[in-house]
């Protein structure tokens, strides 16, 4: 059927020309910033009071935590907006687990709070001070970020909390490679560790002024978000440091969730199915076809 080929030829071709990652920041300013592969910015809402963490759901759908009002707020990448969750406490740090919850860090409440994709929260774990950033590692362990203490906890699946790495200087970002090892910034000296599943640290780079969020694209780069420099970082496989961002149009960058580009896919996919379907009803009742999508 010709509009079945022209369907999958279609999205076929914007695969392969947009097979690049998005990256969604949030800023010092208050804004959510969207940056494509190339570092080029522009602005995706200003809408949350003070935003701090933000992840994305694999879904199509962005979650920012609100410091102010205590929120979680929902984004589609289409900028639709929504209050996902309330009652929170300073929420810093987000993190999704394979099952499509959402683990906040309740940072003024020191504590972890699970939210349920229905939106229905509880506390994870309490006695965690000064929560910042949160990651999940493939066995379903959560691992935060302890600012004030400088360390890095673990929780696992059955809530067993214990400390997995100390004397950080201020410890806020988090991140797991593919490979399982876990990368930190560190404030003193300014870098980024590498830490081993076997709890091995070594210096992975020197950045310029201390990573307050860390993740990764889906080619293996690693992005520290520099607050104090007003920029963000790039570090590729082989270690080598870049500024893939900078300036005022970027704003001092906090979070970042990592958007592999094809997302966008199954939504535009469903739209020309949905309008090829509409025409073939059309050419149903009016057998003429039109640009090559008639069956």
């Amino acid at each position: 059927m010709r509009i079945a080929k022209f369907i999958i030829a279609l999205v076929a071709g914007i695969a392969g020309a947009r097979g690049a990652d998005s990256f969604y920041i949030t800023t010092v300013q208050g804004n959510i910033q969207r940056l494509d592969s190339n570092g080029n910015v522009t602005t995706f809402s200003t809408a949350v009071a003070q935003p701090q963490g933000i992840a994305y759901d694999g879904a199509g759908n962005l979650y920012v935590s609100s410091y102010n009002l205590g929120r979680i707020y929902k984004f589609t990448l289409a900028g639709s907006m929504s209050v996902f969750a309330t009652g929170l406490l300073g929420p810093q740090g987000l993190a999704f687990d394979s099952s499509g919850n959402l683990y906040v860090a309740n940072n003024s409440a020191n504590s972890i709070v699970e939210i349920t994709p229905a939106g229905v929260s509880s506390i994870y774990k309490s006695g965690v001070k000064d929560p910042y950033g949160l990651a999940f590692d493939a066995s379903g362990n959560l691992f935060a970020a302890d600012l004030t203490e400088g360390l890095v906890l673990e929780i696992t699946p059955a809530g067993v909390l214990s400390t997995f790495a100390s004397g950080i200087s201020l410890a806020r970002a988090v991140a797991f490679d593919v490979s399982g090892n876990l990368y930190v910034g560190s404030f003193s000296p300014y870098s980024v560790l590498k830490i081993a599943p076997n709890g091995t640290r070594t210096t992975y780079a020197n950045t310029t002024t201390g990573a307050w969020g860390l993740a990764f694209d889906s080619s293996g780069n690693l992005y520290s978000n520099e607050v104090n420099s007003v920029k963000i970082e790039k570090i590729t496989p082989g270690g080598v440091v870049s500024t893939f961002a900078s300036g005022a149009t970027l704003g001092q960058p906090l979070f970042t969730a990592v958007v592999p580009e094809p997302a966008i896919l199954p939504l535009f996919a469903g739209g020309i199915a949905a309008l090829a379907f509409r025409r073939k009803r059309q050419r149903a009742a009016n057998p003429s076809p039109v640009l090559g999508l008639d069956a």
